[in-house]
């Protein structure tokens, strides 16, 4: 989104068009059928692009394991993003005091403890253990399409606080990528050297450490930009634009 839209007018039109939902959560809108038709429809052209690369799908579900997101250094660099998925464990009495707090509005959150799962902050966190131990020749090319949470509400609608990352992950032996800033990112692409094999134990098929890479689409980001360009009204949009998405 370029710094001249008028953010709060972009949002009005995309609810009044029906293609986000309100839910009073900054960043945690709903999304409408015609918002994703042209999701599912861009991620459908991704996949049939990146075909011939013979990428194996994989799926993981929106939590990871505490430990993890400590292993690889989240809390170290982003701590203001991550989510931290608190339960209650008390007893009986416990429950009823949180209960008259409820209702009586006041905080009960510290009769919550801290669980062994976190919500995901990145598709392709998941995927690193599974890469453990020694690869096959040529290494390993895994896709996923996961929700991912950062909390970072915001008014504006490109910035989600739960959104959905199409990546691909590389795994072997690579050479360094450079990638362009762009106002606002819709991609990016992250080589993250031996960051994830040095510590999950990745090596390659002779022994040496491995590097890995992701390339990742934001595909609400993809979705905003396409409405933005085209307008709220996906059948009035140019016909080469719609015979890619819907072929």
């Amino acid at each position: 989104m370029t710094a001249s839209c008028d953010v709060g007018a972009f949002y009005a039109g995309l609810v009044s068009h029906g293609l986000i939902i309100p839910t009073g959560i900054k960043g945690g809108y709903g999304r409408g059928a015609a918002f994703e038709d042209i999701l599912r429809g861009f991620n459908d052209l991704v996949s049939r692009v990146a075909a011939p690369d013979g990428a194996e799908e994989l799926m993981f579900p929106p939590i990871l394991p505490r430990a993890l997101i400590e292993q690889v250094g989240y809390m170290d660099n982003f701590p203001q993003l991550a989510g931290s998925v608190h339960s209650f464990f008390g007893d009986d009495a416990q429950a009823r005091e949180l209960s008259a707090r409820v209702h009586a509005g006041e905080r009960w959150d510290d009769l919550l403890a801290i669980t062994e799962v976190m919500l995901t902050p990145a598709a392709c966190y998941p995927v690193y253990p599974t890469f453990s131990g020694l690869l096959p020749h040529g290494g390993r090319l895994v896709t996923v399409m996961n929700w991912v949470y950062r909390h970072e509400p915001s008014d504006e609608p490109t910035r989600l606080q739960a959104f959905r990352m199409r990546e691909f992950i590389r795994v072997g032996k690579l050479a360094p990528v450079i990638s362009l800033e762009q106002p606002t990112a819709l991609c990016s692409f992250n080589w993250h050297q031996d960051h994830f094999s040095s510590k999950f134990g990745i090596r390659n098929a002779d022994e040496s450490v491995a590097h890995t890479a992701c390339l990742g689409f934001g595909l609400e980001r993809v979705t905003l930009a396409l409405l933005k360009t085209h307008g709220f009204e996906p059948q009035t949009w140019p016909e080469d634009v719609r015979a890619q998405l819907w072929p």
